[in-house]
């Protein structure tokens, strides 16, 4: 497309309402994308801190029942010497000093590409560490499905602004088009003549009467000038 095409009033009409339609519609997805992913992080958070509340019940005994091996859960408790005291987790999976800071869920990636959400507890009496963690596989799923839907939706509403102005762009300018027709039928010689009055938009038809002014009084000038001449 040329810069003059580029610059004509169908142009600017479709440009501008799918170009806005389509930033409105991505900025609210990702709004919306990035409000989902807080709460669900809020959420494993929760869970975690409830988790690491229980902890200090723990002796070195038999886990309670409470205490559910879980693939997507996981805990390794540790005593002061790092022997490990307790572990349900994969084997090929460590938390031990993946987390530093007490009492601070974080994201952390593991050997392998494996994300987890982690809490690092310290057992009351100096007794030892407690790692609780979260396989964020499935979540890192559903978000993923979630961007795909806002994605899917961006793109068609994006269509359908653009259908829309395809489709009511023609009965816009059609005015404009007629107008533009009427003038190119007015002849040279043919001052007597008037753009019709046809029925359209008030902008338009204000254009209309104005030409039509314009032409009578250019008429009125020729007549007095041929007047003058004779």
């Amino acid at each position: 497309m040329s810069y003059a095409g580029f610059q004509s009033l169908r142009s600017r009409i479709t440009v501008g309402v799918v170009g806005i339609t389509s930033v409105v519609v991505l900025i609210g997805s990702s709004i919306a994308w990035i409000a989902v992913e807080r709460f669900v992080f809020r959420g494993i958070d929760q869970e975690l801190s409830v988790r690491s509340q229980r902890i200090p019940r723990l002796d070195g005994g038999p886990p309670p029942p409470w205490l559910q091996r879980d693939s997507r859960r996981w805990l390794q408790v540790v005593d002061p010497q790092g022997k490990e005291l307790i572990r349900l987790l994969p084997e090929e999976i460590s938390l031990i000093d993946s987390v530093s800071e007490p009492n601070r869920p974080t994201t952390v990636e593991l050997p392998g590409g494996q994300r987890a959400r982690v809490v690092l507890t310290l057992l009351p009496d100096n007794r030892g560490r407690a790692w609780h963690g979260l396989d964020l596989e499935p979540v890192d799923q559903e978000l993923m499905r979630l961007a795909g839907v806002l994605a899917v939706l961006w793109l068609a509403a994006t269509l359908l602004a653009w259908l829309a102005v395809a489709l009511l762009r023609a009965r816009l300018l059609s005015p404009l088009a007629q107008l533009n027709a009427a003038i190119e039928r007015l002849g040279p010689e043919d001052l007597a003549a008037r753009i019709p009055d046809t029925a359209g938009p008030p902008e338009v038809g204000g254009i209309v009467v104005r030409l039509n002014s314009l032409l009578d009084r250019l008429h009125e000038a020729f007549k007095r000038e041929q007047t003058t001449i004779a």
